[in-house]
C-alpha cells in the first residue's frame, strides 16, 4: 500500500461549469494544505474507490494509507443532473466510510454538506469557492482529527 500524506486526488468531471467549481476548490484546499506543511497535490485513478468499486469523486482528501476512505470529498453536479442524483452520490461516500462529503451546485453556488454523523446542511459557497464552514481552522481542526485517530 502506498502511504498518501495529505493527498488531495481530483477526478474525472464531464460538465465544464462543474470543472471549474471543482478547480476553484481544489486550489482553495491546497493553500490550505500548504499551511499546514504536508502532502502533495494528485491527479490521477484512486484505488481506494476502484477496489470497492465506488465511483472516483470530483475531488478527495486523504490523510492515510490509500486503500482507506479520504477523510473528505467534493462532488460537482453537471448541468443535467438533478438534485437528487447528487445527494445519492454523497450517499454513497458516506457509506463507503467518508466522514465528510460535499456536492457543489456551480448553477446556484450552493454546497450540499452531509457527513457520517447525520449531519446535513445546504450553504452559499464563501470566497474563493471554498464552503463558508470549511474555514481555514476548521478544515487543519478536521484533519488533524483524522490524523490522530487513524
Amino acid at each position: 500500500m502506498q502511504l498518501l500524506d495529505g493527498c488531495i486526488v481530483i477526478g474525472p468531471q464531464r460538465d465544464e461549469a462543474a470543472l471549474r467549481a471543482i478547480a476553484t476548490l481544489a486550489a482553495s484546499l491546497e493553500l490550505h494544505r500548504r499551511k499546514l506543511g504536508y502532502g502533495a497535490l494528485r491527479e490521477r485513478p484512486d484505488l481506494a474507490f476502484d477496489r470497492y468499486n465506488v465511483r472516483t469523486p470530483a475531488l478527495a482528501f486523504f490523510t492515510g494509507d490509500v486503500g482507506h476512505a479520504p477523510v473528505l470529498v467534493v462532488e460537482a453536479m453537471n448541468a443535467n443532473e438533478q438534485f437528487g442524483v447528487m445527494r445519492a452520490k454523497l450517499e454513497r461516500y458516506l457509506d463507503f466510510g467518508v466522514p465528510t462529503a460535499l456536492g457543489l451546485d456551480p448553477g446556484t453556488r450552493h454546497v450540499l454538506i452531509r457527513s457520517g454523523s447525520g449531519r446535513s446542511e445546504m450553504i452559499d459557497s464563501g470566497p474563493l469557492g471554498l464552503p463558508s464552514p470549511l474555514t481555514a481552522w476548521e478544515f487543519r481542526a478536521e484533519v488533524l482529527w483524522c490524523r490522530e485517530s487513524a
